[in-house]
């Protein structure tokens, strides 16, 4: 402790003056220990003055700080002066305020050093006077994290690029608050700019502040194209639903129409002899058959579109090939206008995958590639689709185009959600990404590889799915010449009726209606085959099945579905859980007939018993089809 260079002799007047004194004063014998302690230096340690005489002052005070016993904390400054015998008089000073006033001032420059924060002061003539906080990165080179070379010299200097800020500050000094955006080497940043005034108004500096927003513009952004995303996955959703209907009504009507031409062309043939008109009406008959078979491809485009969000996660072994194919099938009419298509798809092993989901990465492939090319170059860009199995007995699958390529410095980017390189409203920046999502859900990789004017590679490599297990297959009734009770159960009369014409070798019932099914049923339930639509209105296929399954579970195994397109998620998720057979709209006569006799006959049991029971109330109207 320093000491004063004036000395007093007698220790017993000066104890007098301790005790009394109003400040923050003791006397320390020549042993370092209390003598006389004020009233408020006692109070400081929180101690009675009576209890600290006598007590050496190294136990009271570590260093500078003093530990009271309530458990607070006071920190001191202490001067002495010696007096007679070696005794000192010591004079204290409380500077706990002070200190919190530095480590508040410490923190607040450490997290203004990390913030992504600028405050600085200027004087009346525009000179940096004091500055602190993170220099948002690149806002220019002459200002350093610290403020170190800038103090003292002028803004229009040091930030004389940026004219915002430049023709904020000026307006500012003469006596307008500022607020600006501007943007500097990538980063957004927002500022304000605050005169400062002296006791008569005259404005004599300014204060500002700068606040880097980079990192909350790029969530903004983000957030607008997630939200973009959403309005287009409910279009798309929209869109869905309505193919599906569209697929359902057009199937139906296919149905009946293959089921009559066959009929048609059945009954020309077995005419005698076969003259040139009737040989003409027989191939004009088949020219329909095959026009019939165009529009069931189209439907079946549709129907696949119409899958509901649900089968993406559906996942078994699945033919890649015939993935690839239809995913081809469907962008090729948008591949004629930019680029010739070329596809070299040879055997590829079974994955483990879902068919939408894998449908869903190699259509957004192909559409990404025709997007790298301009309409109207179909005889100077090509788009390659190729698969094959590699060493290790992967399926690898390459989508090739000759568009504009990726520059290096993209490339390493293209799988990050959000990003893209295409003009705004172009794209969200979401389809490799969701792309690169499925294929490493599945155990795969993608990658790509570009270069600026030479095109785009990108490859996926999915791993085998495992040998399926060897399992006993159910025996199943053969096919035969055994008359069958059939009751046909569909709303559109057309196709009820080309079913029944096609089935007229069996006992046949016809049911327009789930309503009607459930009246024939609960009178006479000893049918052999039931052979029901998915889709009706009222009370649909999936609600007979389910009010069945309770009261006569053995004639569920009966049930043959036929479906135009099951286009709700109830109707999916049904299709896939039952076991029953399934007959897609429009079905070959081959077909049908091969199902029918697939179908274990039924039990005879005495006709005049049926079923007792309610007719079914339907609260659920999920399946019910539109009119």
């Amino acid at each position: 402790m320093p000491d004063r260079a004036n000395t007093l002799s007698d220790t017993a007047p000066v104890a007098d003056v301790v005790n009394a004194a109003p400040g923050l004063m003791c006397l320390l014998d020549d042993e370092g220990r209390c003598t006389a302690v004020s009233a408020e230096l006692a109070a400081l340690f929180g101690i009675p003055a009576r209890d600290l005489v006598g007590r050496p002052w190294d136990r009271l005070v570590d260093g500078d700080e003093v530990r009271r016993p309530d458990g607070t904390t006071r920190w001191i400054e202490v001067t002495s002066a010696p007096v007679s015998g070696g005794a000192r008089l010591c004079a204290v000073k409380d500077v706990t305020a002070q200190r919190h006033v530095r480590e508040t001032d410490t923190r607040l420059r450490r997290v203004l050093a990390h913030a992504p924060l600028l405050l600085f002061a200027l004087d009346e003539e525009g000179r940096f006077t004091a500055i602190e906080g993170r220099d948002p990165e690149g806002l220019s080179q002459a200002l350093s994290p610290a403020g170190t070379g800038v103090i003292g010299r002028s803004v229009f200097d040091v930030w004389a690029e940026i004219e915002d800020v430049v023709g904020s500050c000026r307006r500012a000094l003469a006596g307008a608050e500022q607020a600006s955006s501007f943007t500097w080497h990538g980063h957004h940043v927002d500022a304000s700019f605050e005169p400062i005034r002296d006791g008569q108004g005259r404005v004599i500096g300014l204060v500002g502040v700068m606040l880097d927003v980079t990192g909350q513009k790029q969530l903004d952004l983000a957030i607008q194209r997630w939200e973009a995303r959403m309005v287009e996955s409910e279009r798309l959703a929209v869109l869905g639903s309505l193919a599906g209907g569209i697929a359902h009504q057009i199937n139906d009507a296919l149905t009946a129409t293959r089921l009559s031409l066959g009929r048609l062309i059945s009954f020309e043939l077995a005419q005698t002899p076969i003259t040139p008109v009737r040989q003409h009406r027989i191939e004009l008959l088949q020219d329909a058959r095959e026009g019939v078979s165009r529009v069931e491809h189209i439907t079946r485009e549709l129907r696949t579109f119409s899958q509901s969000e649900s089968d993406l996660s559906a996942t078994g072994p699945v033919d890649l090939r015939s993935i690839v194919d239809a995913a081809v099938n469907l962008a090729a009419h948008e591949i004629r206008h930019s680029a010739r298509l070329e596809c070299d798809l040879r055997g590829l092993p079974p994955v483990v995958g879902g068919e939408q989901a894998l449908r869903q990465v190699f259509l957004n492939l192909l559409i990404n590639a025709i997007q790298a090319m301009p309409e109207g170059t179909a005889d100077r860009n090509t788009i390659r689709v190729s698969c094959w199995t590699d060493e290790l007995g992967n399926a690898l699958v390459e989508v090739a185009d000759t568009g504009k390529g990726i520059s290096p410095q993209d490339l390493g980017r293209i799988f990050e959600p959000f990003f893209t390189t295409k003009p705004p409203g172009e794209g969200l920046g979401l389809g490799l990404s969701v792309c690169r999502d499925i294929v490493n859900g599945l155990g795969g990789h993608i990658s790509a590889e570009s270069a600026p004017g030479r095109g785009t590679v990108v490859r996926v490599v999915l791993p085998p799915a495992p040998p399926a297990e060897e399992t006993m297959a159910k025996p199943r009734a053969q096919a035969g010449s055994e008359r069958r009770r059939i009751l046909i159960v569909d709303d559109d009369r057309p196709v009820a009726a080309a079913v029944a014409l096609e089935l007229e070798d069996h006992d046949v019932v016809v049911a327009g209606s789930g309503r009607e099914a459930f009246e024939i049923l609960r009178r006479d339930p000893a049918f052999d085959v039931v052979l029901c639509d998915v889709m009706m209105p009222e009370l649909s296929g999936v609600d007979l099945y389910n009010w069945l399954r309770p009261i006569e579970p053995q004639m569920l195994e009966r049930f043959v579905f036929m479906t135009g397109g099951a286009f709700t998620a109830r109707a999916e998720q049904f299709l896939r859980d039952i076991p029953n057979p399934r007959l897609d709209k429009p079905f070959h006569p081959d077909d049908l007939r091969r199902v029918i006799a697939s179908v274990a006959p039924a039990i005879r049991t005495d006709p005049s018993i049926s079923i007792r029971t309610r007719p079914p109330s339907v609260t659920d109207h999920d399946d019910r089809a539109p009119h």
